[in-house]
């Protein structure tokens, strides 16, 4: 399998939708501290 970047599949006009036309992704960054 070829691995391809997010922006790949991103629609070059408009970069908060996919090339089909669905809501693009979100990306998230969790810490999470034992204490």
């Amino acid at each position: 399998m070829i691995e391809e970047s997010l922006a790949a599949f991103l629609d070059p006009v408009d970069p908060s939708k996919t090339m089909e036309g669905h809501p693009a992704p979100l990306r998230a960054i969790m810490v999470a501290k034992k204490v």
